[in-house]
């Protein structure tokens, strides 16, 4: 039986977390693809840099990406709407 370094095994999956949420999270979550061991990232799209985030994104299109599920403020709310940034409202679901 070989090892993974002779099969070609994924033994470590690392993803990345919070793109979208800081200018710096979307630069560290780049960087750990570009530069280091990341393969994907989890996007947060009610998040203030959400629109750098998917700018960068679209630059690296070999980077897995999913969507981080997550519950927001209305603070957050108030300044996605300040950038424009369309929302889903839970009642639009029903």
């Amino acid at each position: 039986m070989g090892t993974a370094q002779n099969d070609n095994t994924i033994s470590l999956l690392v993803r990345a977390d919070d793109i979208g949420s800081f200018h710096a999270a979307n630069v560290g979550c780049i960087e750990s693809y570009q530069n280091g061991i990341a393969r994907s990232v989890e996007l947060m799209p009610t998040c203030a840099w959400f629109p750098e985030a998917v700018k960068m994104l679209n630059e690296n299109p070999g980077y897995d990406v999913g969507i981080h599920l997550l519950f927001t403020s209305e603070k957050v709310k108030q300044t996605i709407k300040q950038k424009g940034i369309q929302l889903i409202s839970y009642k639009d679901l029903k």
